[in-house]
């Protein structure tokens, strides 16, 4: 095995460099989707379950993701980089519903 590998270093270093190239293409490819995703289910979450559930709402938002993700993107998408995302989201939503009082009294009045 050992001999196979240092004969064919540069192949398996190419290979190697070429998924990594794809893979961080995929990621960034797909970001701006999720972005937009997130924002939606962020939002979707707030209306449907309300203030004072944190923890349930993160839940529901992950959940909905995974659910609605292609499975190349499930691969790429690390939770800790699905966590940062979620945070943006929310704070977007947070920034949103502020400057915009009938978004606002829509989410509210929907609960």
């Amino acid at each position: 095995m050992l001999e196979f590998i240092m004969a064919n270093w540069i192949s398996i270093l190419i290979v190697a460099v070429i998924v990594a190239i794809i893979i961080i293409l995929l990621r960034l490819g797909y970001t701006p989707i999720i972005k937009e995703m997130l924002f939606y289910l962020v939002v979707k979450a707030e209306q449907e379950l309300g203030g004072g559930v944190g923890e349930l709402k993160y839940s529901t938002v992950v959940y909905w993701v995974y659910e609605r993700l292609p499975a190349i993107a499930k691969i790429i998408i690390t939770p800790k980089f699905l966590d940062k995302l979620i945070e943006e989201a929310v704070q977007r939503m947070k920034k949103y519903l502020s400057e915009n009082q009938n978004a606002a009294e829509l989410i509210n009045n929907n609960k």
